[in-house]
């Protein structure tokens, strides 16, 4: 494996035990664009020597690092607003992903977050509207999956009516029903079971393989919950909801992934597994490096990934080309309310939609376009990566 990379994830392993790295870095460049892309900044900083870090390096890990700790501050103050309010509201809710992730890093700022999540229940949906705006939290944009808001001060938080996004069937028999596997904290909000949790986790970076990317620290996160609460978990109770929601060996791979990038030990037999060859190891490793969070390192192409996964499902290229600029009704009804009035409107949509990519975001229209072409080799690689980890 590239010595960069290893590099990498030893001051990693060294920021998460809160312990300094007195080595040099190798590639300052590569390291900075590796850390960023993968939402590590937050982690590393704290771990680097100053006395034998280059300065110029110093100083942009510095002013990330700042940035991450100021986003942390007030995402944990809207947090703690939101869940105020809607106890307030009587709403029952969950917080989802990063919210709780948070409190089980070193520090809450090593994790970052794009946004905060919070599934809510289908029928509290528009009495959620109602009073997030009489508190002066702005909706910007609806969708069938989540609602997105805004506070005064930027922070932005999406609310899910539904937990399970219908990309693969073959896990919609643990996801349907998540209130379920919900036991109250407190008023009226509520957490998951530690066994679903690990599932949705697990869940969550398979949605994300398949539609986007994952990086290094999508992984860790999984690594980290379960570093915190395995002694807590009914092993053979996870392992069924692996096996209902078909995960069982995705699961595994992203654990020995844990286990071999930051040394963590599991207990339960199901943790101890390896699965992974050497081969599958390092071409998922360069994989996670050049996805970065969520697909978006510069130099990878998430429809690679969302081609393969098309595939593998045997669904047709040419639909999932078609749906990329003609969503169907239930996408289109969360950004065009207008078109529940009548369903031949969507046609209408469907050409606001298009001026709207044309005009108003023609850099990163194109720049998609252009990434549709991929190559045929990569896409056959990136299939076989896929079911050897088991999506």
């Amino acid at each position: 494996m590239d010595n960069r990379i290893d590099q990498l994830l030893e001051v990693v392993k060294y920021g998460l035990n809160q312990k300094a790295y007195h080595e040099p870095i190798i590639d300052d460049r590569v390291f900075y664009v590796m850390a960023v892309e993968n939402g590590l900044c937050g982690i590393v900083y704290s771990a680097l020597d100053q006395k034998v870090v280059s300065k110029q390096l110093h100083q942009k890990l510095e002013h990330s690092f700042y940035g991450y700790v100021s986003r942390d501050a007030k995402q944990i103050k809207a947090i703690e607003e939101i869940d105020q309010i809607l106890n307030e509201n009587k709403i029952d809710h969950i917080f989802l992903k990063g919210s709780k992730l948070k409190k089980l890093y070193p520090e809450s700022y090593m994790r970052a977050m794009g946004d905060i999540d919070l599934l809510i229940k289908d029928h509290d949906l528009e009495k959620t509207h109602q009073v997030l705006k009489e508190h002066q939290i702005k909706n910007i944009s609806r969708s069938r999956q989540h609602d997105i808001f805004e506070f005064p001060n930027k922070i932005i938080f999406e609310v899910h009516p539904i937990l399970y996004k219908a990309f693969n069937d073959k896990y919609s028999n643990l996801f349907e029903n998540p209130w379920e596997y919900s036991i109250k904290v407190h008023q009226h909000l509520y957490k998951f079971t530690h066994e679903f949790e690990m599932a949705y986790l697990t869940y969550h970076l398979a949605k994300h393989m398949d539609s986007s990317g994952i990086g290094i620290r999508s992984i860790l996160d999984l690594g980290i919950y379960l570093n915190a609460y395995e002694k807590d978990i009914d092993e053979a109770l996870l392992d069924q909801y692996l096996e209902q929601s078909n995960m069982k060996l995705f699961y595994k791979s992203m654990i020995e992934l844990n286990r071999r990038y930051f040394d963590f030990n599991y207990n339960y037999s199901l943790h101890q597994q390896q699965v992974l060859d050497e081969n599958t190891f390092r071409e998922m490793t360069l994989y996670l490096i050049q996805s970065g969070i969520h697909g978006t390192g510069k130099d990878f192409n998430a429809f690679t990934s969302r081609i393969a996964s098309t595939e593998l499902r045997q669904q047709s290229k040419i639909k999932f080309i078609f749906r990329l600029f003609f969503p169907n009704y239930e996408s289109m009804l969360g950004m065009y309310p207008f078109i529940h009035k009548a369903k031949i409107l969507i046609v209408f949509a469907w050409g606001m939609r298009l001026v709207k990519l044309l005009f108003k975001k023609t850099k990163t229209s194109f720049q998609k376009l252009f990434k549709l072409s991929v190559n045929k080799t990569d896409v056959e690689e990136r299939k076989k990566l896929f079911q050897k980890i088991g999506l």
